[in-house]
């Protein structure tokens, strides 16, 4: 398939389904790539197909599911599989160059997953949490990943758009999400100061002032003395980061 060829295909399949699960662009969709044909029929040569509907056939047990695996560990670990995508004859004779080239660029974004679902399997590092946020913020592209590595979605942001009164807590703080995927930093902040008051726990009160200080930061207001006034001036780690990334 060539580039025009795949571009059409795209257009023409591709639609909001796609996007709502975090698959904006053929590379993110791409970078789910574990193993090529070569590599899953050595995986697979000894071992018959299933050939029923009975997933409990094997066993109903689930003791050890969440163990880690290290066949499941190799075949989720980036580096392993964007080398196997790099060299495979399969992939270069299948896929277009473009969304070969977008699919490289985007196993780094993979690694995000295991900061919105943990696992157990995972072998590789896993970025920052607020780094991670804030380089999918700063992609001016990026909607629905960072929607739900905040523990949102596209989902909960058209339920919010159809609500008659958003002035609940849980409203309030899906829309400091929804401004914040929208770039509107100051309109993030302003419903964050009127959230965090009624936050229903300290945990959530903590998050959103995170929330507050990355977007002060990514609109280049952030200062030592706001960092020190914070109930978070404390947290270390948190600290040097925001030193690191914005002062």
């Amino acid at each position: 398939m060539n580039d025009s060829e795949f571009a059409a295909s795209w257009q023409r399949y591709a639609n909001d389904e796609l996007a709502n699960i975090g698959f904006e662009t053929p590379g993110l969709l791409g970078a789910t790539f574990m193993a090529d044909n070569t590599e899953l029929k050595g995986l697979s040569e000894t071992f018959l197909p299933e050939t029923d509907n009975f997933p409990q056939r094997i066993s109903s047990s689930t003791v050890g599911m969440r163990d880690p695996s290290p066949l499941y560990g190799y075949l989720l670990n980036i580096e392993n599989r964007r080398r196997v995508f790099t060299e495979s004859d399969y992939v270069a004779q299948q896929f277009a160059p473009s969304f070969r080239e977008q699919t490289l660029a985007s196993f780094e974004l993979e690694r995000i997953n295991g900061l919105v679902e943990p696992n157990p399997h995972i072998i590789h590092p896993l970025p920052y949490y607020w780094d991670a946020l804030s380089d999918l913020l700063e992609d001016e592209d990026m909607r629905t990943v960072p929607l739900l590595l905040m523990g949102s979605s596209p989902r909960e942001q058209r339920i919010l758009a159809g609500k008659g009164d958003a002035s609940d807590i849980e409203s309030r703080a899906a829309r400091v999400k929804y401004h914040l995927v929208e770039r509107d930093y100051r309109a993030a902040l302003a419903e964050i100061a009127e959230f965090q008051p009624l936050a229903p726990d300290v945990e959530s009160r903590l998050y959103f002032e995170q929330l507050r200080l990355m977007s002060l930061g990514l609109l280049g207001e952030l200062g030592e003395e706001i960092v020190d006034a914070s109930p978070l001036s404390n947290d270390a780690g948190l600290r040097a980061w925001l030193v690191r990334r914005f002062l």
